[in-house]
């Protein structure tokens, strides 16, 4: 490297600068049970507790100190790991290019400048053979005058003297360093290909993180889809007043994300079949994210939460003793859960198919994989009249949006609510005509329903649609 032999003062940045990879998430990945510690820093990331902190830059500011702060909470064994760790760390990402810089001169001062937290890079710089003269970093507790939210300049300016600065060189993979270039003698943009970044957890699944990561996170899909669309749907559909229960209302919830995680692997395998044999994509983001994890057991794993998920489930409608159990429902634990992993294998093998097919054929497919969506439950839940026609107008529904999509026709025409409103009145009423019984319309399961779908597929919508005040030929 091309340093000026006239500096007498060497700055160093510390993660993928002296330390190629990244010291707090290094910190943070040590921490044990390791699939809890991903779930923690995954509601995080979902939660976003630093927004409520008053900073334009509050996620920089704050977002790793929280992490950090809470990890060693509620994971207090993290640092002796850590400690522990510390030599294999240095073996494996010290820079021995930086490092050979830092002891080939006799240099007046050396200092570290990070963003790093100073917990975590004291011990790593105690066990490097260098003499370190100031180490500049975070602490733990984010403040006002703190190196993430002043910057380094400011840090290395009450440090040094301007003659100081003047003979110093600083060496730097941090774009945001650039703003040293004017104080400093000499600034040096360093970026190593074989510098370590990741994200902890990125490892471990999760579930739902692929699935809010990917491009179908964007309008927040656990709370959106699986929540306050498919879980709800199922309370209405197999919760009737007479045989509701915590334990009932649990069950349901539980057999619901258990179906999500295999639903979240063959959205992993449509994606990654995507990637590999379609030659043009409309998401460069997504696939980018894919080709990154793509080699990651995501199904393996997805599978282990789902039948913990049914299992639990299970369990808990077992020991429920409602009135609303299918006559498929059997006394055995065991038996109920070799039939749920039977449903939740039937899904897999068609959304399978359905990857594989042509566009056209997957307009046909579609619907089925909303059917799976869900009636699963009916396989132990009796299901009325009332519930059935709400999930047949849910399938339409999203078979609708489907379409339009294949078909470039414009969705905002009329929103997927009013479909599943429409046809679920529709059959309903049929339904009243029929059996001749308007007394159907006043049940408290259908006046539910209504009132759901009417909120859930945007009221204002609907109502904007209504020709109110005007006149017709």
């Amino acid at each position: 490297m091309g340093i000026n032999p006239e500096n007498e003062i060497l700055i160093l940045d510390f993660d993928h600068t002296l330390f190629l990879s990244n010291s707090t998430e290094e910190y943070l990945s040590v921490a044990q049970p390791r699939s809890l510690c991903a779930i923690l820093l995954a509601l995080l990331d979902w939660i976003k507790v630093w927004e409520i902190f008053p900073a334009e830059n509050n996620r920089v500011v704050y977002r790793d100190a929280i992490r950090v702060i809470l990890v060693s909470v509620f994971f207090p064994w993290s640092y002796l790991f850590y400690i522990q760790r510390i030599p294999s760390l240095l073996k494996e990402h010290l820079n021995s290019e930086i490092l050979e810089i830092a002891v080939s001169k006799k240099w007046n001062k050396i200092i570290i400048a990070s963003n790093g937290f100073s917990f975590i890079i004291k011990p790593l710089l105690a066990q490097i053979n260098i003499q370190v003269d100031d180490v500049l970093s975070s602490q733990i507790l984010p403040t006002k005058q703190g190196i993430r939210t002043v910057g380094k300049r400011v840090y290395l300016e009450e440090l040094l003297s301007d003659a100081e600065l003047k003979q110093s060189v600083f060496i730097s993979d941090n774009p945001e360093d650039k703003a040293l270039e004017g104080s400093v003698n000499q600034f040096m943009f360093y970026e190593n290909q074989q510098a370590k970044r990741f994200k902890t957890g990125q490892n471990v699944y999760i579930p739902f993180v692929y699935t809010h990561t990917s491009k179908r996170g964007n309008s927040n899909h656990l709370l959106n889809v699986v929540l306050f669309s498919d879980y709800s749907i199922c309370l209405l559909v197999y919760v009737h007043i007479a045989s509701i229960s915590l334990q009932l209302v649990a069950s349901i919830l539980f057999l619901v994300l258990s179906f999500w995680c295999i639903y979240e692997a063959c959205y992993f395998e449509n994606d990654l079949y995507e990637l590999r044999n379609e030659s043009k994509h409309k998401n460069m983001e997504l696939m980018e994210y894919v080709k990154k994890i793509q080699d990651f057991p995501l199904e393996r794993n997805a599978w282990v939460w789902a039948v913990s998920f049914g299992f639990f489930g299970l369990f808990l409608l077992e020991n429920d003793g409602g009135t609303s159990i299918a006559p498929l429902f059997s006394s055995d634990l065991l038996t109920n859960l070799l039939f749920w992993v039977i449903w939740l294998l039937a899904l897999r093998v068609v959304f399978r198919l359905y990857t594989h097919s042509s566009f056209s054929n997957r307009v046909v497919g579609y619907p089925v994989l909303q059917l799976f969506r869900l009636a699963g439950p009916a396989l132990f839940l009796a299901v009325d009249f009332i519930g059935a026609f709400l999930i047949v107008a849910q399938v339409v529904n999203g078979w609708f949006g489907y379409l339009m999509y294949r078909t470039g026709g414009d969705r905002s025409v009329a929103s997927n609510g009013l479909v599943r409103h429409v046809v679920f009145v529709m059959l309903v009423s049929a339904l009243a005509i029929v059996q001749k019984e308007l007394g159907v319309f006043m049940t408290p399961q259908f006046l539910m329903i209504l009132c759901w779908s009417l909120v859930r597929g945007n009221l204002k919508r609907i109502i904007s649609l209504i020709p109110l005040g005007q006149q017709t030929t």
